[in-house]
């Protein structure tokens, strides 16, 4: 068994916003991160809204 420290925990109630927290806290500005697209647009806005630089790596349909 493990425990997770209170202080781990942040309340976010919709996935933007764990988004942009998750970019700010272990990204620093001027970095890239990467998606995969297509995306859902407001999380890959949000790189952008947290002065990264937004890298796409675009999905591929393979038969």
């Amino acid at each position: 068994d493990w425990e997770v420290p209170q202080e781990w925990i942040v309340f976010c109630p919709r996935i933007v916003q764990a988004v942009s927290l998750i970019i700010q806290n272990f990204t620093q500005p001027g970095d890239q991160v990467l998606i995969h697209t297509p995306a859902y647009q407001p999380v890959a806005k949000s790189v952008e809204l947290n002065n990264r630089v937004l890298v796409e790596s675009p999905l591929r349909e393979v038969n």
